[in-house]
């Protein structure tokens, strides 16, 4: 599941002027936003990224959950460019999509699984990165404990100490 808002909206504008037409197409339901945005576009090709983007926001979310929707969509785009461990914008997402489920209507949260994706893509990331990070941490322990053992030309200590570390 993933949104790229701005990268979409770059290849249409990029696009469009040399075509006649244009139908949508999908590999799937991960890219149901991309396909409004397209849509609406093509209803009316200058209308700008933050205004569909909001309108469709207002429509599945609510007006009140719609800002935060827009910026967490955002910030996903950016998370998928960046680098997962030391990568700040993954809490950001949670924390935008989780206070956004706050706001939705009633009546639109009942059946929102377009919330519950973000939801679960939110909470996906955050647990690949705290995995990662407590992954490279213990790496580096073991790997201090080999060096150790490297210096100290105690092989036997520094093998045991590694996989202590590495368990």
């Amino acid at each position: 599941f993933h949104v790229r808002p701005r990268a979409y909206y770059r290849v249409f504008q990029a696009i469009m002027p040399f075509a006649d037409g244009d139908i949508i197409y999908c590999e799937g339901y991960q890219d149901e936003f991309h396909q409004y945005m397209w849509n609406r576009l093509l209803w009316d090709p200058n209308r700008s990224l933050e205004d569909v983007m909001m309108e469709y926001a207002r429509l599945h979310f609510g007006a009140e959950a719609a800002p935060e929707i827009v910026q967490a969509m955002l910030q996903l785009e950016q998370n998928l460019e960046a680098p997962l461990a030391a990568n700040e914008g993954i809490d950001r997402y949670y924390i935008l999509v989780k206070s956004a489920g706050w706001k939705i209507p009633p009546h639109l949260m009942r059946d929102n699984h377009r919330w519950r994706l973000h939801m679960q893509k939110a909470a996906l990331d955050k647990y690949l990165q705290l995995k990662l990070r407590r992954e490279m941490a213990q790496q580096d322990r073991v790997m201090q404990a080999v060096e150790q053992a490297i210096a100290s030309r105690d092989a036997e200590a520094g093998l045991k100490a590694a996989q202590i570390l590495g368990e």
